[in-house]
């Protein structure tokens, strides 16, 4: 019969830990998603189609959005485009053509999205901008930017913090996201916010005491107790197999368990 462990809590604390920076809950993430707007905005880099009906030399094709946000048309002359929909555009073609022509049809459409990107910075393989075909995602956005690099040995990601406008920071918790498929931690992305992944952490632990090697060990998961003893050489004829403590720093206070492993 497989005998269960048993645990209690020791007789002393740990002290608290210093206060770090926590992950977003999925309900914070959910509305730091719904600011994001969902109108598509023009800017430098997107490129234009212009169609008049019935007036073919007013027509263009493949006019790119200058970096100060303006284009040039026929008739017109410059146009300030930056920051403004598809629907605001077109307007206002409508209404400066509409001086010169008696009631023109204009049909806009935009070619290519160069606007819709973001900047993906830390370890991933390909570091910078990628642009979206669509509404961007946190996890869209590490795919386009090529993943994250092999480093020969197995590595956690724990965290990525996504910067928008000035001072709104929120951390995402890629353990969660990635190992455990928690897919509510998907942040959406919008144009011009900055995904930062730290660099890599190795999960460690350690092994102290009547072991043969004391000292750090890397774990995996599925890791259990008896395994990170293993790892650290197995214990010493010494060893008091009856008490052997836990302590766990994953809470302010933290936690101490005492285990009886000489019952398993």
């Amino acid at each position: 019969d497989e005998t269960t462990p048993d645990t209690t809590t020791a007789p002393f604390t740990t002290s608290p830990l210093k206060k770090t920076k926590t992950f977003a809950s999925p309900e914070v993430i959910r509305k730091f998603s719904e600011n994001r707007s969902s109108r598509y905005l023009m800017g430098p880099g997107d490129v234009l189609s212009l169609k008049v009906w019935r007036r073919p030399e007013l027509n263009s094709e493949g006019t790119v959005v200058s970096p100060d946000g303006t284009i040039s048309l026929a008739r017109i002359g410059l146009i300030d485009v930056n920051r403004k929909t598809l629907e605001e555009v077109t307007g206002e073609v409508s209404e400066k053509l509409a001086r010169l022509y008696d009631s023109p049809e204009v049909h806009i459409t935009i070619s290519e999205y160069n606007n819709n990107k973001a900047f993906v910075l830390g370890r991933v393989t390909k570091p910078g901008v990628v642009r979206f075909p669509g509404n961007g995602t946190l996890l869209e956005a590490l795919a386009l930017a090529g993943g994250l690099p092999y480093q020969g040995k197995e590595t956690f990601l724990t965290k990525c913090a996504i910067i928008r406008g000035n001072d709104l920071v929120i951390w995402i918790d890629l353990m969660d996201l990635l190992q455990n498929g928690n897919m509510t931690l998907n942040c959406a992305i919008q144009n011009n916010d900055v995904i930062f992944i730290p660099a890599a952490e190795e999960a460690m632990v350690y092994v102290m005491g009547e072991v043969v090697k004391p000292g750090v060990i890397q774990i995996r998961p599925g890791i259990n107790i008896v395994d990170a003893i293993m790892r650290a050489g197995g214990f010493t004829n010494h060893a008091n197999l009856e008490e052997v403590y836990l302590i766990r720093r994953g809470t302010p206070q933290g936690t101490v368990r005492e285990i009886n492993l000489s019952s398993m």
